[in-house]
């Protein structure tokens, strides 16, 4: 289930996914707690019918396998492979569609978290963060994981029957030990499997900190001849973020500097992600004729 909102409205994307026996409709009232950042787009897919063994086997909606409840941090679950490809693919087509991955995240509750972790950690490229509501990595996620800086908000009950709170923080802490350098991991005295209102503000707080509104600043140049070849790396230094474009000269060229990532529309469209947010109003340009470099730079905003 999608929103109707159209991508020309929205510059970020929220990919929800429900839990165990549920349907993503259930969650769409999580677009009225972000009311205040429009420029969302909201899908809510719901998980196919498949026998599930904690249920005697019968089919209920489930993105995999689950042997057992309570659910325990580490364990192997089939089915789960073909979820993240799924979802993998669900990123291409938002991709395809114009919304890069650094405008994306990926989140949900329960199964849905833990299948969250699962792909967007493992993704070719880095999205903008994942949101885990109570739920869980399994044994095969530290080997998988590709993108160790993606952002990450882990929520869990200290009072869950379901998920227990020992899975959810087992989960923070191997994550942590496989280099993952933005796990925050919240907890709430009480709460069973469910959410509650002060987890919910967490949630927006998160959304607000890696998906914010895009501010947009272009830089003209007035060089005289056309670009020929575009390639570019990134780094944080001193506190600055740096990304450098490989270019010949800088006629024609527009950039499009967000917090999130830096375009260069030529001849043809190249977007670089800034290793970390960055402050958009202090952002500087520069081209070195003799090195045959564009260098962009902007205060790194790293206490997200």
């Amino acid at each position: 289930m999608t929103t109707a909102a159209s991508l020309t409205e929205c510059t970020a994307l929220v990919i929800w996914f429900h839990g165990l026996g549920d349907s993503g409709s259930s969650w769409a009232d999580l677009q009225d707690h972000l009311a205040s950042m429009p420029w969302l787009r909201w899908s809510f897919p719901d998980a196919p019918l498949q026998p599930v063994t904690c249920n005697a086997g019968d089919e209920m909606p489930s993105w995999f396998d689950l042997p057992e409840i309570p659910v325990l941090a580490g364990r192997r679950h089939t089915g789960l492979d073909v979820a993240v490809a799924r979802v993998h693919e669900m990123l291409k087509d938002a991709e395809e569609q114009g919304i890069p991955s650094s405008r994306v995240v990926l989140g949900g509750f329960s199964q849905g978290g833990a299948l969250s972790l699962r792909a967007g950690l493992s993704y070719s490229t880095r999205l903008a963060g994942i949101c885990c509501l109570s739920g869980w990595a399994d044994c095969e996620l530290p080997s998988t994981i590709i993108q160790k800086d993606t952002p990450v908000l882990m929520c869990h009950g200290k009072a869950d029957p379901v998920v227990p709170f020992a899975s959810g923080q087992k989960s923070a802490d191997a994550l942590r030990k496989s280099s993952c350098t933005s796990v925050e991991f919240k907890s709430y005295p009480g709460l069973l499997h469910s959410v509650q209102a002060d987890e919910m503000n967490d949630v927006r707080n998160f959304f607000k900190a890696v998906l914010p509104m895009l501010q947009k600043s272009k830089l003209r140049s007035n060089v005289a001849s056309p670009v020929r070849a575009v390639s570019y790396h990134s780094k944080i230094e001193n506190g600055r973020c740096h990304i450098v474009f490989e270019v010949e000269t800088l006629e024609g060229v527009l950039l499009d500097v967000s917090q999130s990532d830096v375009r260069l529309t030529t001849h043809c469209s190249t977007m670089a992600p800034w290793p970390a947010l960055i402050n958009v109003s202090q952002a500087i340009a520069t081209f070195s004729r003799k090195k045959k470099q564009l260098v962009v730079k902007a205060p790194a905003l790293l206490n997200r």
